[in-house]
């Protein structure tokens, strides 16, 4: 902070000290705006002119961001007597976890980003009636909606999202998938999604460009960041946006004071499971919370500019599910979350 030169946080009498006791001096002020030496009136002027102000830290944005994916039936389960029922309980079990999601968010002041996905979208639709007011009511409450899907495309037969292998899937089935999924979402919108990020490949075509060009066609809000799909290294690399380590992954601006991490530390089981592998405790966040906080601040009181940094938990289910006493409810990073089952993601 300008005109702080004893680096305490508060432009004072003390500041005022150092300037007399250092004038002439060829020996720098910190946080002198550039003024440099020898140490003259420029810097008491700077003093006089930010006394009584005080360093605060920016506000803090918690986000939760919500994956929301395909149910993943087998098409045999689409032919039998109990399918309607069976689907119907699992979209009211989504929307359960998405309402849950909401209020828990609204308690601590976090904004949720919901990626929705296609089917849940069309459920909400047609299954049993309109039932999109939830969706409408979340937006007007200042939570935003996306999505976020796998490799499925609706069948047009009985209300069943058929899986599309990878090792065979074409560039016309990508289109599908990306047709299906983000159509149905932003039909029961009115409008583009926030964001977009989906976890769909070919081995065949260059789905990276197929994807590419649909999002942009898209034009989504913001473009997706911190993740990269779908073989995400989950685990949690002792990075920091201060001190750069070997094998960690950062993404900076360098023209904005904004610099995120591409891998997000996973609280769950303590036993890794699935692609989405745990590998920190909650106790390992708090910790390292805690490190960027005090990296932050002795950033801030060198003088320095400090970088407005991302920092995040995740769980991943199923396989992954809370688990109590162990879950992020323990953890008063972001905020309190006691649910035995997440399956929203």
């Amino acid at each position: 902070m300008s005109g702080d030169f004893d680096v305490s946080g508060t432009v004072d009498a003390a500041d005022y000290t150092v300037w007399r006791d250092g004038l002439g001096s060829e020996t720098a002020l910190v946080n002198d705006d550039g003024l440099g030496t020898p140490i003259g009136q420029a810097h008491y002027a700077l003093w006089k002119a930010n006394f009584g102000s005080s360093a605060s830290y920016p506000p803090i944005l918690i986000t939760i961001n919500v994956h929301g994916h395909n149910y993943g039936f087998p098409e045999q389960a689409s032919a039998l007597d109990n399918w309607e029922t069976t689907k119907q309980n699992r979209y009211d079990s989504d929307k359960e976890q998405i309402l849950w999601i909401a209020d828990l968010a609204e308690s601590v002041g976090a904004q949720v980003n919901y990626q929705l996905n296609g089917e849940y979208c069309r459920d909400a639709r047609v299954l049993n009636g309109d039932d999109t007011t939830h969706l409408e009511a979340l937006e007007a409450a200042g939570h935003v909606m996306g999505s976020h899907f796998h490799m499925y495309r609706f069948s047009g037969e009985n209300e069943f999202w058929k899986r599309v292998s990878t090792a065979t899937a074409s560039q016309t089935d990508l289109e599908q998938i990306w047709s299906d999924q983000v159509g149905e979402c932003e039909q029961i919108l009115g409008h583009s999604l926030f964001r977009i990020d989906p976890a769909i490949m070919s081995s065949l075509v260059d789905s990276e460009e197929i994807i590419e060009d649909l999002r942009e066609a898209s034009q989504p809000q913001i473009e997706p960041g911190s993740e990269t799909f779908s073989y995400t290294d989950w685990n949690q690399k002792p990075w920091n946006p201060y001190r750069r380590m070997r094998g960690t992954s950062l993404t900076e601006d360098p023209d904005r004071d904004i610099l995120a991490v591409t891998s997000i530390g996973q609280v769950g089981q303590l036993v890794p499971a699935g692609k989405h592998q745990i590998m920190a405790s909650v106790g390992q966040i708090q910790r390292q919370f805690l490190a960027l906080v005090a990296e932050w601040r002795e950033n801030e009181q060198l003088g320095l500019t400090p970088k407005v940094w991302q920092f995040g938990i995740m769980t991943h289910s199923p396989p992954n599910r809370w688990v109590p006493g162990r879950d992020v409810g323990d953890c008063r990073v972001a905020c309190h979350l006691d649910r035995a089952d997440n399956r929203a993601g």
